[in-house]
């Protein structure tokens, strides 16, 4: 109960933050394939739309090499190829390092370490280290709520915090193959000279276990 009161006070700050923010979408779906004991790779398309919800923004592909290296820790390495009308594609590279622990009860506590390397093909774009924490809590045997957030911390040019994405959902099991996830996100700046763009998503991904 606990934290579903602070998850609806969470939302009920980043939804109000400022109201005049563009509602945008991200919806996926992931295929993921267990290559071993270890390795899992997955496929995934994202469609995003902009101007609160009216236009289509881009869409893009990860591709997905995840590698387990206990119970607690794992790393990954995703590539991100986007499509962009009226633009040049871009890519983007990240490499993370990711622990996870239960806390207590029905509670766990998730981080992820990422390097986030861009490659524009028509401007200059900075890079990032990125910081995520999620608390995730399990209210029943098909699903998990989160609270979250994800920081950027800008290392190209100049090193300073760029902004960050706070964020609110839930994962539900479908079937023993397929899981549904819906987040709200809010991007937020912390830096006025050298910020990454403010607005709010809608996040939408369903994931399929080939084996």
């Amino acid at each position: 109960m606990r934290f579903l009161t602070l998850s609806f006070f969470l939302f009920i700050f980043i939804s109000n933050s400022n109201a005049q923010l563009d509602l945008g979408s991200w919806s996926s779906f992931q295929l993921n394939y267990k290559a071993g004991k270890k390795v899992t790779l997955s496929l995934k398309p994202i469609w995003r739309q902009k101007d609160n919800l009216t236009e289509l923004n881009n869409t893009s592909i990860d591709l997905i090499g995840s590698y387990k290296i206990n119970s607690r820790w794992s790393a990954n390495y995703l590539n991100r190829h986007w499509f962009i009308p009226d633009a040049p594609d871009r890519e983007f590279h990240f490499f993370d390092l990711n622990y996870k622990h239960p806390i207590k009860g029905k509670f766990s506590w998730s981080h992820k370490l990422r390097f986030h390397l861009i490659v524009n093909w028509g401007k200059d774009e900075p890079n990032f280290t990125r910081y995520m924490s999620h608390i995730n809590y399990k209210v029943n045997s098909k699903l998990t709520a989160l609270i979250g957030a994800d920081i950027f911390y800008r290392v190209s040019e100049v090193r300073v915090l760029a902004g960050g994405r706070y964020k609110i959902g839930f994962t539900g099991t479908l079937s023993p193959k397929t899981k549904l996830t819906f987040q709200y996100w809010r991007q937020v700046k912390h830096n006025d000279e050298y910020p990454i763009g403010e607005s709010s998503f809608l996040v939408l991904n369903v994931a399929y276990n080939l084996n």
